[in-house]
Order: C-alpha cells, then sequence, then structure tokens
C-alpha cells in the first residue's frame, strides 16, 4: 500500500482543485489561508492512509480509505480526487460525498442545501434555460410573475449565514419535475415534537375559505391543492428571507417590530451579525455563556418571530438592563474568548468582537438603523410617531397586550 510520501502530492493537487472552484463557484467563499488548506490536506491524507474517515457515510469504508484502493481499476491520483471530492466531480452533490465536505462545513458553515432559483418565463431564456435568484432576471430584466414562472429547487453549495433558510414552499409535481409556490392561504408552523428531534415538525394551518393551489396557468396542474407537507427552501440572505405569517393574536405594532428587525439582521454580517444574534437569544433566565456563541454561530442568521422581538427588547426597552446585559455578555465571553477561537476556528469575519467595538456597533450603526427602520416602517402602517417614543422610552404594556391606545400629544 502507497504511504504518506506518495499521496501527498494527489492529494494536494485535489485539494487545490476544490479551492478554485469553491472561489469560483461559491457566492461569498470563506477566506481560507494556504496554510490552512495546507493543514486540511495534511489532514486529509492521515485519514486516507489510516482509514479514519469520520464522514459517517455508508460508502465510506470502500471510499476514504487507501487499503480499499484496487490498481486495477483506477489509478492511485484518480482514487484519490473521487475521496477527496466525490465520484462525480466538482458539483455540489458530489462534493457533499467527499473527506473535505465534512471539515469544511464543520469550519465554515459549507453546506449543501436546495435553493430557490426561478426559471425566466421569456423565450430567449427558456431556450438557454436560464435561472436567477431574487425577484428580477438579470438577463432580460422580467420580473417574477408566480403565474409563469417555475420555481425550482436546485442542490447548491452555500455558506450558512450567507444564504438563509427561507419559507416554507408548497411542491407541485415529484423529484426533479418539481416545481414550487408559496404558502399564502395555507401555512406551516413549527410545532414541538420529541419523536421528530431534532428535525423539525410542522402543523399545516388551512384558510377556512380557500386553499393554496398550483398558480403556474400552463402547469397541467393548475390549480390543484396543496399537498400534505411543504419544503423549505435556502435564499440569498441580501435577497432577504421572507417573513413567515405573523401569528393573528399579535398587534399591528408588534408585528411592524418583528418584521422591521428581520430586514435589519438580515443586512448584517461577520461578527456584527453573530452578536446581534447572540444577544436575540439571551434572556434574563438565561445567562449568556460561551455555549451559546458556538450554538448561534453554528446556527446561522436563522431567528424566529421571538427571538426577533426579544432583540428588539434588547435594543430599546431599558437601557439600564440593555448595558448590564452587554457587559456581563462579554465579560464571561471574554473568558472563554480564546477557547471559543481555536476550537470554532473562527473566520475574521466572525472573531471575537471587543467592548469598544460592540459599543461603537450599538451607539452607532445599530441602534441608528433600526430606529430608522422602525420608524419607516410603522409610517407605511399609519402607526403614530408617539407611540414610537412611547416604546424606545420603554413603555410597552400596552403594546405587548394588544390593547395599544393612540395619544393625540406628540410630546408625550
Amino acid at each position: 500500500m502507497p504511504e504518506m510520501f506518495d499521496i501527498l502530492p494527489h492529494v494536494k493537487k485535489a485539494v487545490n482543485r476544490l479551492r478554485r472552484w469553491l472561489k469560483n463557484f461559491v457566492e461569498k467563499p470563506p477566506h481560507i489561508t494556504s496554510a490552512e488548506w495546507w493543514s486540511y490536506a495534511r489532514e486529509t491524507a492521515i485519514m486516507l492512509v489510516e482509514g479514519q474517515c469520520r464522514c459517517g457515510r455508508a460508502n465510506c469504508c470502500s471510499q476514504h480509505d487507501l487499503a480499499q484502493w484496487d490498481p486495477q481499476e483506477r489509478s492511485l491520483e484518480s482514487f484519490i480526487y473521487r475521496a477527496i471530492i466525490g465520484r462525480a466531480g466538482l458539483q455540489p452533490n458530489s462534493i457533499a460525498q467527499g473527506m473535505l465536505y465534512p471539515l469544511l462545513r464543520e469550519d465554515y458553515g459549507l453546506i449543501v442545501a436546495k435553493v430557490a432559483f426561478k426559471q425566466c418565463a421569456r423565450e430567449p431564456c427558456m431556450q438557454e434555460h436560464r435561472r436567477y435568484e431574487g425577484s428580477t432576471c438579470p438577463y432580460c430584466g422580467q420580473g417574477f410573475e408566480p403565474s409563469i414562472t417555475l420555481v425550482k429547487a436546485i442542490d447548491w453549495l452555500v455558506i450558512q449565514g450567507v444564504y438563509v433558510a427561507g419559507p416554507r414552499w408548497w411542491a407541485c409535481g415529484t423529484g426533479r419535475q418539481a416545481h414550487y409556490y408559496d404558502q399564502d392561504h395555507c401555512h406551516e408552523s413549527l410545532v414541538d415534537n420529541p419523536d421528530t428531534y431534532p428535525e423539525p415538525s410542522y402543523h399545516v394551518q388551512h384558510d377556512a375559505s380557500v386553499h393554496d393551489g398550483c398558480p403556474v396557468t400552463h402547469c397541467p396542474a393548475y390549480g390543484q391543492q396543496h399537498g400534505l407537507r411543504g419544503t423549505t427552501l435556502w435564499q440569498r440572505a441580501a435577497f432577504g428571507a421572507a417573513a413567515p405569517p405573523a401569528a393573528a393574536s399579535l398587534p399591528p405594532f408588534v408585528r411592524s417590530v418583528v418584521e422591521t428587525m428581520r430586514e435589519l439582521v438580515t443586512a448584517m454580517h461577520g461578527w456584527q451579525a453573530v452578536w446581534v444574534l447572540f444577544l436575540a437569544r439571551v434572556d434574563t433566565q438565561t445567562p449568556p455563556s460561551a455555549a451559546l456563541w458556538e450554538a448561534v454561530v453554528a446556527e446561522g442568521t436563522t431567528l424566529t418571530e421571538a427571538g426577533l422581538y426579544t432583540l428588539a427588547e434588547h435594543l430599546f426597552f431599558d437601557r439600564e438592563k440593555r448595558k448590564r446585559l452587554h457587559a456581563a455578555a462579554l465579560r464571561q465571553l471574554t473568558a472563554h474568548a480564546d477557547t471559543i477561537t481555536r476550537e470554532l476556528r473562527l473566520s475574521e469575519e466572525l472573531r471575537f468582537p471587543t467592548m469598544a467595538e460592540v459599543k461603537r456597533f450599538e451607539t452607532e450603526e445599530l441602534q441608528p438603523q433600526a430606529a430608522t427602520r422602525i420608524r419607516r416602517a410603522f409610517a407605511q402602517r399609519g402607526i403614530h410617531e408617539d407611540e414610537l417614543r412611547r416604546w424606545l422610552r420603554g413603555d410597552t404594556d400596552q403594546y405587548i397586550t394588544g390593547t395599544e391606545e393612540h395619544d393625540d400629544d406628540p410630546h408625550a
């Protein structure tokens, strides 16, 4: 069997191929230094020689162990290439079967996810099978129209945070022929289900008068009622994940807060986004900790309505409590900063912030941006400026309980 020095050149060659591919084909690829790539190459070579791959796949023993190499079947270089990058080469589902994928997923949040792509309905784009993300085709300028534009789920290699898990969609059809449409009248909501944990469980809330159906007029199943279960599709965070419908029991004021905070968080990046998400998961009963920071980094930028409203509370409701909370959070996390940085191998973007950076970020960027966007959102919904002032001042009981009362005094 070949030794380490025999396979290392082939391992480095395969790693470099993947490195170049990620740089060109992954949106906002992580900054991985040459030293780190060399470390990945050595670690992968050791796992190949010793047969100690940790990917956990069913075919791992036959594909990721050098002892299984058959010179009569393929060359050593070909075996190593398939082991590191996957049997089908440089494409998402193949890379997910390679030895480097679990390392990059753990260190940098690189995953294969089903991403929502639109198929442009204009004839020139249809002939070229052009797909796009967002609301407008970049090739012809055609806007997204649910009645004529197919939404497809494409397996894509993405960075968590750059892409976020979007809303649930109904599927029309099965397999690769399926296309997807919005949950407009009938919605799925997350429910606690110990039998499916850690996988999420959903409950369908049907509209009393009308059900969702396929909106694409040229589809043979046009108008046909939605299925029993929806699908989660990912999309770029820059496009803004569509918000799930707010509970009917929430007053308009609180819904405005939730929707505006979601817009604000989506626009953030790097350690600033992680810090804001960290705060959104802290409450008075759960002291901030290094474990919480780790969870936020691992989970990405997905926030529930409760988390978004908690974030708004931390930013505006009680200034003194917020200062004490942030100081305590930084003290506890600073004690674990070296461990967090080392174990999570945080990038420069996600590095641990200093107290000075957090204070400057909150006072000069976060709060002014949040206040401006909330004020704009309230104005669009006809909510009085005096309500905003009272909320920012901490007078919140009437809004939380849903019994808001207008005060005509603009200086209240």
